[in-house]
């Protein structure tokens, strides 16, 4: 019953639903979560929503949060908020099982004062801690970043606590989507080192970058425009599938995909084929 609801995100276990959502109607963009049941009914007192950060007055933005549910039923809010009017910096909130926040205040993740850092996703490392990938967007560029945290937010020992490069290549990339993989989290973004919207892919572990290809993988680099890609993992046969709008020509649309292996640590790329 908030006054506005923008970019809404959802995650339930077997009880709950935790549902995040930016609200503006007070004219800063908040944050706020709401835990429901399975029949869809509001369990919170404020109908209207509950900030996540209570402890502060500064706005957050439409889409630079994400939310993960882990293995022991919590659940995990990664967010962007703005520091001191400078930059948005990153910041983590714990759930419970039934929606009720764990650490009294979000916890600091990343506080990077020459740059907005914008969480774009969130994963869980079975067993050892969370991955967050994010903008670091500056007056040089935008770059995608990820940094590894332990279940209580502590940045692990064998992690840079400035955030590791997805790509090693300077050029400005886009996040598009990203799913858990055996091992890691396969990463995909549009890159502007060829024409404009090229199709990038990384494999990455909590140890940073993990495949041989520090630049990227290339999955559409082709010339025209590779936009709005969707990806999809198979465990059972260690294959990436992907999709994604191909402005063809500069004419006109088609839908292009192709499939990746990950099997035996290695990345190989089929065909693209058209749908």
């Amino acid at each position: 019953n908030a006054t506005e609801q923008n970019n809404p995100k959802l995650s339930n276990n077997v009880n709950t639903l935790l549902h995040i959502f930016p609200e503006s109607s007070s004219g800063d963009i908040k944050l706020n979560y709401q835990a429901l049941d399975r029949n869809l009914n509001i369990l919170d007192a404020n109908d209207s929503g509950n900030l996540v950060n209570e402890s502060s007055s500064s706005p957050h933005y439409y889409d630079t949060f994400d939310i993960e549910l882990t293995s022991d039923g919590s659940y995990f809010l990664a967010f962007s908020e703005l520091e001191f009017f400078a930059a948005y910096n990153i910041f983590i909130q714990k759930f419970n099982d039934n929606g009720t926040p764990q650490f009294s205040s979000p916890l600091s993740v990343i506080s990077n004062f020459g740059a907005d850092d914008n969480v774009k996703a969130i994963h869980e490392i079975d067993d050892e801690g969370l991955l967050i990938i994010y903008e670091s967007e500056s007056f040089l560029g935008r770059r995608l970043k990820s940094i590894a945290v332990d279940y209580n937010g502590n940045i692990l020992s064998n992690v840079d606590p400035d955030g590791t490069n997805v790509c090693d290549f300077e050029s400005n990339q886009s996040f598009q989507s990203s799913v858990k993989v055996d091992g890691g989290v396969f990463v995909i973004w549009n890159d502007d080192r060829g024409d404009g919207d090229d199709i990038y892919g990384q494999l990455i572990d909590l140890n940073g970058v993990a495949s041989s290809e520090l630049g990227g993988i290339e999955v559409a680099g082709y010339d025209s425009y590779q936009q709005n890609p969707s990806i999809t993992y198979n465990f059972l046969d260690s294959e990436l599938f992907l999709c994604w709008q191909d402005y063809v020509q500069n004419s006109y649309y088609d839908i292009s995909c192709r499939t990746i292996d990950l099997n035996n640590d290695n990345i190989s790329l089929n065909a693209i084929f058209k749908i």
